[in-house]
């Protein structure tokens, strides 16, 4: 990927973080906000070490999803089939996503395990610093349309680090709202900001998925030329 790339997975998150992280997650986030940190210092501390739990726990995410789609690139028509299905299904989810995304939440797998939330709640009570690393562990693996799709992103990526660096710009795109939040509890952002911002994210997100199709279909048509020209020999 080029850094042109990056930039567009960078804002693209940015923008899908102020209409859609900060109202799911930003609960969890304020929750633990409320505890009464000796200092600013040590809140801010706080929040950058459970975006530090939550960015490990996007990129393991990640990872799994690229070692996955590598093991189906037996063959490069099987990688021009699998870049044009990742096209469709980024595409799918933005459209998804942006428009019905009830039922993107219906489809993903349940996330009401008993063992999970009452990890959650016992973290949520200790008062220790390093306890906000292990919720944004868990909430990084929460069931998330949005994680997902830049998942699927990574799958797409020429190495693994390529992938780790997708979901870092990923978790690092979501920072900033959800730490203004939890720091300075400025939540409020316009409907029409919001808006704005979904509309620019569906674009970018378009835009990577008809690029995986371009790409399948390049594999496969360079592919069957190579073919017909070593038959033809």
């Amino acid at each position: 990927m080029g850094f042109e790339q990056y930039i567009l997975i960078l804002s693209s998150a940015f923008m899908m973080s102020l209409y859609h992280c900060v109202g799911m997650c930003g609960g969890i986030v304020l929750y633990f906000n409320m505890n009464a940190y000796s200092s600013k210092f040590i809140q801010i501390i706080a929040n950058i070490t459970y975006f530090l739990g939550r960015m490990c726990g996007y990129v393991a995410i990640g990872a799994a999803f690229y070692l996955i789609g590598e093991a189906f690139r037996f063959s490069k028509n099987a990688s021009g089939i699998i870049l044009i299905l990742l096209g469709v299904i980024l595409i799918l989810m933005a459209f998804f996503s942006t428009f019905y995304p009830k039922i993107l939440t219906n489809i993903l797998p349940n996330s009401d395990y008993k063992w999970y939330k009452n990890i959650f709640k016992a973290l949520l009570n200790d008062k220790k610093i390093f306890r906000n690393f292990l919720l944004g562990i868990l909430n990084g693996f929460l069931p998330c349309h949005l994680v997902y799709m830049f998942a699927i992103k990574a799958t797409n990526s020429d190495t693994i680090i390529t992938a780790i660096l997708t979901m870092i710009l990923f978790a690092l795109g979501t920072f900033l709202p959800l730490f203004l939040l939890g720091v300075l509890s400025t939540g409020a952002i316009s409907a029409r900001f919001r808006n704005i911002a979904m509309k620019i994210s569906f674009i970018i997100m378009l835009y990577f998925g008809f690029t995986n199709i371009y790409q399948g279909i390049s594999t496969l048509t360079h592919e069957n030329q190579t073919h017909s020209h070593i038959h033809h020999h």
